[in-house]
Formats: C-alpha cells, sequence, structure tokens
C-alpha cells in the first residue's frame, strides 16, 4: 500500500523505547523501530530504515525533551494503525518550542517479552533472567563499524540453557560473576560459533534473587590449560581519544598538557588519555594468542619487573627470553593468565 505523506512537513512530539538496529527476515534491510508521542495520549509505532540514525534517535529518546522529525511519512502498518516512517531523508532534531503536553511514561512494547534462553531465535529482542556464570574474557576497547566500543564476554544460564554473552559499555559494570540477573532488551545473534546474547543501548539490567540450579554447558565453560613456546612477540601501546563516542587513536607528539583529537575534534587532557598495552605472539608450533594489559601486568608483578610495562622493547626481550610459559587460554585465543614453566 502506498505511503501517505503527513499534512505538515514536520512533526512534533516525543520518542519512546528506540530499539537496536535489527535485520529484517529476509537479510536485506537493516531498521529500527520505537514509539512517536504525537498528543498527550496519542502514540504511534516508528520504525526508521535509516540504522545509522539508530544512535541519535536512541539518546532523543532518553531525553524530556520534544523532538522535530521533517521529512517523515504516515504509512498503514501491520496492526492497521498508522506508523511513522523515517529514512535517510529524514531529520531529527530538538524542537525549539515547549508543547502543550508532557512526556508520558510509555510501556515498552512486546518484542522484549521474557524468553528462556532454550527459546532464542535469530534477531530476537528479549527480556532474559539468567546467572551471569563466567566472564570469559577482560574488558576490552574494539573497534566495531559504530567506533571503538568497551566490549567484555561472559557466559550465561537459565534453567533451560547456557549461552555465550556480549556485555557491552555500561552493561559491564552492572553485572558481577555468580550473580542473577534480569536482563531487558537483549538481542540474540547466531554466528559460527553458535548463539550470542548481546546487551546494546537499551539494555537494563536489574539484580534479583538466586533462583536456583542452572542450566550448565561444560564446553563453553572450560578454558585450555597448555604449555606454549613464543617464537615471536610484538607489544604496541595506544592511546585512545577519552570522548567515549569517539575512542579513536591520538598521537601524543609534544608535551603539551592538552591535545585536539583529529577525529571528534574535542580539546582534552593529555593525562585522559586512555592508555592501554596489549601483546601478540606467536607460538613456535605457530599459534597467534593475545595478552591485554591486566595479564601483562599480573605477570610482571610476579616476576617483580613492574618497571617493563612502560617500555614495549624491553618486555619483548623479557618474555622471549623466559621463552616457555604455562598459560590459560579461551576460545577467542586470548591469554587470561600466563606465567613461566617450572624448572
Amino acid at each position: 500500500m502506498a505511503k501517505r505523506k503527513l499534512d505538515m512537513d514536520s512533526i512534533t512530539g516525543y520518542l519512546h523505547n528506540v530499539s537496536t538496529v535489527t535485520l529484517s527476515a529476509n537479510g536485506k534491510t537493516k531498521y529500527f523501530t520505537g514509539t512517536f508521542q504525537m498528543t498527550k495520549t496519542d502514540t504511534k509505532r516508528l520504525v526508521c530504515f535509516a540504522h545509522e540514525k539508530n544512535e541519535k534517535f536512541v539518546s532523543a529518546a532518553t531525553m524530556n525533551s520534544p523532538v522535530k522529525l521533517t521529512g517523515a511519512t504516515l504509512s498503514p502498518g501491520r496492526s492497521g494503525q498508522v506508523d511513522v516512517i523515517c529514512n535517510k531523508s529524514t531529520t531529527l532534531q530538538v524542537a525549539m518550542n515547549e508543547l502543550a503536553f508532557k512526556k508520558q511514561k510509555i510501556q515498552t512494547n512486546d518484542e522484549s517479552e521474557p524468553k528462556d534462553l532454550i527459546n532464542l531465535s535469530e534477531n530476537m529482542t528479549a527480556t532474559i533472567y539468567v546467572k551471569i556464570v563466567k566472564f570469559i574474557e577482560e574488558e576490552m576497547t574494539i573497534p566495531t563499524k559504530y567506533g571503538m566500543k568497551q566490549r567484555r564476554q561472559a557466559i550465561c544460564a537459565d534453567n533451560t540453557a547456557c549461552k555465550k554473552m556480549s556485555l557491552w559499555g555500561p552493561s559491564i559494570a552492572e553485572v558481577e560473576e555468580g550473580k542473577y540477573y534480569k536482563i531487558k532488551n537483549v538481542i540474540s545473534n547466531n554466528f559460527n560459533d553458535g548463539m550470542w546474547i548481546n546487551t546494546c543501548a537499551t539494555t537494563k539490567t536489574t539484580e534479583i534473587d538466586d533462583y536456583g540450579q542452572v542450566m550448565m554447558d561444560h564446553s563453553l565453560l572450560l578454558n585450555e590449560l597448555k604449555q606454549i613456546s613464543i617464537g615471536q612477540i610484538t607489544v604496541t601501546k595506544s592511546t585512545k581519544c577519552s570522548n567515549q563516542k569517539c575512542m579513536k587513536a591520538i598521537e601524543v607528539t609534544s608535551a603539551d598538557p592538552t591535545i585536539k583529537c583529529d577525529t571528534c575534534k574535542m580539546k582534552q587532557r593529555v593525562q585522559n588519555l586512555h592508555k592501554s598495552t596489549k601483546a601478540v605472539i606467536n607460538t613456535t608450533d605457530n599459534i597467534s594468542y593475545t595478552i591485554f594489559e591486566p595479564q601483562l601486568k599480573s605477570f610482571l608483578e610476579a616476576e617483580s619487573r613492574q618497571d617493563l610495562i612502560e617500555d614495549c622493547d624491553s618486555l619483548e626481550d623479557y618474555i622471549l627470553d623466559v621463552n616457555n610459559f604455562s598459560v590459560e587460554i579461551n576460545q577467542n585465543n586470548n591469554i587470561l593468565s600466563f606465567a613461566r614453566c617450572a624448572i
């Protein structure tokens, strides 16, 4: 059915409950949804087919200020109601004038209904009640199509299944190993190594009481313990912008106390830049592993050589001299702990 344009060039109201980006059933279209409050009591489902606008819409939904949509259209939706449709030409901005009605509390739609882990399917948004069984990596900054993001992976379980989980951004600090949580608005995705559960910008985490035994999959929980000999190593230090929405690499070339990021143009104190050290090693049997800063620091503390963390070249020499290590490795080939082999 053809879309019917709005009677006006723009529409003003409040945004609520903006979802993360979802892939259509045919795998060809990326979109996200939300609720647009047009009056005190009239709300409409919003669908946006410009996935790159998701972060801006999510941010607007967290504010109590009204917003103006320009270039949107009205179209009959699947439920028989009229939807607000946005695309690449639609613009979103904060409304300059106050409205005659306030932002009302809108209940989250049924896309986030409670689900047992065993019933999750591809690209499903749900609420889960799980135990965080075990963290399987340290928190790290990784590149994504939306920029540099903080991630930590874990194993979660309920009484039906045990799944791998990627905690993103603020969700990382909201959970602890061994505790139980209601986690609202998570996304399930299938990858080559099975299903992963991902938190997102609208995820809400609440600690709950221990509800008893959960399903365990020991193949997910088992990290490999082995001995390795190192053939090659490179240790690198990175310095990134302290702006959480940027996190791009910054090269410090002077002794000035401040520096401007070439990407986001934000000036900041050099002492506040995000600094980290990482090692990539190749073993003598040609397997590559990554060692992150917390594990490097733990090893150097055990060796009473904490000073080497600031000297990449000397740290490379030191690890090559030790050569033989006992290591614990997760499924992503990240070294979770390592120590020199006992003689």
